[in-house]
């Protein structure tokens, strides 16, 4: 998941109308584009989304429109990668750590301020999610949830979002990426925010989703509109 902060045209002594841009599922071969600034501001609309090459092939300018270099905070753990939902299951975190030795080998990482993440809190994953949802997430494991049938058909933890060894710390650490990378905008810190562990975005308040167990997307969205007053969500499925 990659968010943005823009820095378009704003009305005088607002500071809290700049929009929030959440940019969902990027494909790995837009990263050089993305560091380079795939990203433009028309100053009078500020919700516009540049494509991301001109009809050249060059890369779009890599500074906003006020001549300032965009400060980009990316967020990883190195455990990450370690979490396995099973055999034969599509969604494999291995691919974050696969993304992050591209980034590695491509010399992106000296561009960008490198974070480990701060594990979300109960309380964090509370701001949206159900206490007993969160408490079910936290206590189930592989070798006890035969024990816990019920409670598994309740909150739709199975076959798509099975039990798997270290779920809930897998939940904390990419829901903490996305939460710190919101921080990080509320406070100025930086332009563009990049979690590739995020965007889990199919998790419900009480139930898990479409491989996603706790919503992201929302704690960093609630985060943010601490600080602003505008978030524009936006999904793409590149082949």
């Amino acid at each position: 998941m990659i968010w943005c902060h823009y820095r378009g045209h704003r009305e005088p002594n607002s500071l809290n109308n700049q929009p929030i841009v959440f940019l969902n599922n990027f494909f790995i071969l837009f990263f050089k584009k993305f560091l380079s600034g795939w990203l433009n501001v028309d100053k009078h609309k500020d919700y516009r989304v540049a494509s991301h090459m001109d009809v050249s092939g060059n890369s779009l300018p890599s500074s906003a429109p006020d001549g300032v270099k965009r400060k980009v905070c990316y967020f990883y753990d190195p455990e990450v990668g370690n979490y396995y939902y099973g055999q034969g299951h599509p969604m494999k975190p291995h691919r974050i750590r696969m993304t992050h030795a591209l980034l590695a080998h491509y010399g992106l990482l000296q561009h960008m301020q490198v974070h480990k993440p701060f594990p979300a809190r109960d309380r964090d994953l509370c701001r949206f999610h159900a206490d007993d949802y969160v408490s079910f997430l936290r206590s189930i494991t592989p070798e006890t949830q035969q024990d816990h049938m019920r409670q598994l058909k309740r909150f739709n933890v199975g076959e798509d979002c099975p039990v798997f060894d270290g779920l809930y710390s897998f939940c904390q650490t990419y829901a903490g990426g996305s939460v710190g990378g919101a921080v990080k905008l509320n406070h100025d810190q930086c332009d563009i925010a990049v979690n590739w562990a995020g965007g889990l975005h199919h998790a419900k308040k009480c139930e898990a989703s479409g491989f996603c167990y706790v919503n992201d997307i929302v704690l960093a969205i609630l985060e943010l509109l601490k600080q602003h007053e505008v978030c524009l969500t936006m999904e793409f499925f590149l082949l």
